[in-house]
């Protein structure tokens, strides 16, 4: 039965089993490995029973291999992934942020706690409106609407730093499930100030043109 055991794993799993088997105890779902002859192995779960005499005395176990070696190549991927999913978010160069349905921040990455000043637990104490001023609420509470009724949404909208600076910052944000919606988050502060210095200056050669 222990050779079964693959030699790195063998001496564990048996100190484990023969622990069982002292205590006489029936077992279910053990994880353990199967080392087959061709040297690959298989990722089994044993349940098993002892087999008494009439005295009590163990005379061995019964029992049963199944094997979930898919389900934990399975698991092994499905981890992988999600270790690069949030590699991915960790080093996003936009904010990232996590809210539920009452607009209140559940996650965020370090893009986005750079972007507000604050530190990740002290978003998560904070709502949406916590960070913009009284004048966007209609503009997030419209926006907000559209991620309930499913549907992407973007807005540019202002918002205020922990430090007091007010920056403008482009959301595209959509709704993940019932209660998890998650925002894409860039700074567009410069680009409005190019935006706005431009069209005073348009307007500028605009009375000079018309200046008789």
């Amino acid at each position: 039965f222990f050779d079964l055991f693959p030699p790195e794993h063998r001496e564990a799993l048996k100190l484990e089993a023969l622990a069982v088997f002292a205590r006489k105890e029936s077992f279910i779902h053990f994880p353990n490995y199967v080392m087959r002859k061709d040297g690959s192995l298989l990722h089994v779960e044993t349940s098993g029973s002892p087999v008494l005499d009439a005295a009590g005395n163990l005379l061995g176990y019964r029992g049963t291999d199944t094997d979930i070696t898919a389900r934990k190549q399975f698991e092994q991927a499905l981890k992988a992934s999600e270790e690069r999913y949030r590699s991915y978010v960790e080093h996003a160069p936009f904010g990232i942020f996590a809210v539920n349905s009452q607009r209140r921040f559940v996650d965020a990455n370090p893009t986005a706690c750079r972007m507000t000043g604050y530190g990740r637990e002290e978003l998560l104490t904070m709502a949406i409106s916590d960070l913009h001023p009284p004048e966007a609420e209609e503009a997030t509470r419209i926006h907000f609407q559209n991620l309930l009724a499913g549907q992407t949404s973007r807005v540019e909208v202002p918002f205020r730093t922990k430090q007091g600076e007010r920056r403008y910052w482009s959301v595209t944000a959509t709704r993940l499930n019932a209660d998890l919606f998650l925002g894409l988050t860039e700074d567009t502060t410069q680009r409005r100030q190019a935006e706005e210095q431009l069209n005073l200056l348009a307007r500028r050669g605009q009375a000079m043109l018309e200046m008789p």
